[in-house]
C-alpha cells in the first residue's frame, strides 16, 4: 500500500467460495502542472489525446482518470504503466489494451481535483464512482430517483438530503459502469432497495439487479461507491481495508481543511 499524500494506492482482496480476486485501486488528487508532470505514465495515444484537449478543466479530468486508473493497474501488473492504452468504447466506457497477461479492466471516475479507479480482473466486474456532495445539485439528483427512495428509504436514516441523494447518486453511478453504458438506461432500472449502514461504509442492494451490490464510504464532503457482485465478499475488518479507510480519511480530511 503507497501513501504519498495526494496519491494512494493498494490492493484489496475479494473473497468468493469459487476463487479470491484481487483489485487494485488508486486515488490521486493534483492540479493541473502536476498531473502533466506525470505524463510519462500514458500511452502515446493517450499523450496525444490529452494534448488535443483545449479547456483545461477537460484535460485535468481526463489526465486524473487516466493517471488514477494507471496506479491503481500496476498494483496488478508490472508491466511499465506507459505501455499500457486505456482506450475508450463506443458509450465512452475505458477498455484496457496492449496488456501482457490475463485480461484487467478498470472502472474511472474523477470530481473536481480528484481522481479514483479500480482495477479488476475482467472475469470479476466492478464499478466506482466518486462525487462531491453539493447541496445545489440535490433537486436536480431527487428528479432521477424513485419514490422509493425518496419516500420509504432515504427518510429511515436521518441523512442530510444532500448527503442522502449523492449517496444513492453514486450507487447507480457504479452500476451504470458495470452494464458500460453510462446513464443512457432507464433510471428506475438502477434502483436502490435497501441501504444498511455501519459506521462510515454503507452496504446497498438494487430492485431490478439483485446479483450486485453496492458498498459505500461516506465522508464530509465526498462519497466513493463500489458495486461488485453480491456473493462477492469484501471484508472490512481486514488489515488492508482497515489501512485503506484510515488513508482515505486522512486524505478527505486534507480537502475539507
Amino acid at each position: 500500500m503507497t501513501d504519498t499524500h495526494n496519491i494512494i494506492s493498494g490492493k484489496i482482496t475479494l473473497h468468493r467460495k469459487e476463487a479470491d480476486f484481487n483489485l487494485g485501486y488508486g486515488l490521486i488528487s493534483l492540479s493541473l502542472p502536476a498531473l502533466l508532470q506525470r505524463e510519462h505514465l500514458l500511452h502515446t495515444r493517450e499523450r496525444a489525446y490529452a494534448g488535443q484537449l483545449q479547456h483545461a478543466t477537460r484535460k485535468q479530468g481526463y489526465l486524473l482518470g487516466r493517471i488514477a486508473a494507471k496506479t491503481a493497474l500496476s498494483q496488478l501488473t508490472p508491466q511499465l504503466p506507459a505501455s499500457i492504452l486505456i482506450d475508450r468504447g463506443v458509450f465512452e466506457f475505458p477498455v484496457v489494451s496492449f496488456l501482457q497477461q490475463e485480461s484487467i479492466q478498470v472502472s474511472i471516475s474523477h470530481c473536481n481535483d480528484v481522481g479514483l479507479a479500480l482495477a479488476f480482473p475482467e472475469k470479476h466486474p466492478a464499478g466506482i464512482d466518486i462525487e462531491f456532495i453539493d447541496e445545489e445539485k440535490a433537486s436536480s439528483i431527487e428528479s432521477l430517483l424513485t419514490p422509493h427512495e425518496t419516500t420509504t428509504l432515504l427518510p429511515r436514516f436521518g441523512l442530510p438530503v444532500a448527503t442522502g441523494y449523492t449517496l444513492l447518486w453514486t450507487i447507480k453511478e457504479a452500476m451504470s459502469k458495470i452494464f458500460r453504458t453510462g446513464m443512457m438506461m432507464e433510471f428506475s432500472i438502477y434502483e436502490v432497495e435497501s441501504l444498511q449502514p455501519s459506521g462510515q461504509i454503507w452496504e446497498s442492494t438494487f430492485t431490478n439487479c439483485k446479483q450486485y451490490k453496492g458498498i459505500s464510504i461516506v465522508y464530509p464532503r465526498y462519497i466513493i461507491s463500489i458495486v461488485i457482485p453480491a456473493r462477492s465478499e469484501l471484508a472490512v475488518q481486514q488489515p488492508d481495508i482497515a489501512a485503506m479507510l484510515q488513508q482515505y480519511a486522512r486524505f478527505f480530511q486534507d480537502k475539507n481543511d
